[in-house]
């Protein structure tokens, strides 16, 4: 789509990040990082009981389906933080970070619309 490689990063290990991809039906390649380097490298929090659980509720319905299935399906391999909130990144072709969605809760995804706007600002 608009010359983009769509890339996941799990908290797990490689083969951690592609079983729980495969169980989602994720297509696109899934990497690890049992370190979370990744995750402090974009400022990605984490939160406490109330961004995981408190907030996707009062967010809507929405909100808890992607919170609870983000946190749920890998919640217990070795490396999992339950508490560690997911984010997306635009980055181009020269490594610049040109949009980036830090989560305020476990169910704080942007819309599919918003990342391909993103795209398409940064697309030749």
């Amino acid at each position: 789509m608009r010359g983009a490689q769509v890339v996941a990063i799990g908290q797990g290990t490689g083969g951690e990040a592609a079983r729980v991809c495969a169980r989602l039906g994720v297509t696109y390649p899934c990497l690890g990082d049992p370190e979370k380097v990744s995750y402090r490298a974009y400022g990605l929090r984490r939160g406490g009981w109330r961004e995981i659980v408190v907030d996707p509720i009062r967010a809507g319905n929405r909100a808890i389906r992607a919170g609870c299935r983000v946190s749920l399906r890998g919640a217990f391999m070795r490396h999992s933080d339950w508490f560690q909130l997911p984010g997306v990144a635009v980055i181009d072709r020269a490594g610049i970070v040109r949009y980036l969605h830090r989560a305020l809760h476990s169910g704080d995804l942007p819309r599919v619309e918003t990342v391909v706007a993103a795209l398409a600002r940064i697309a030749p």
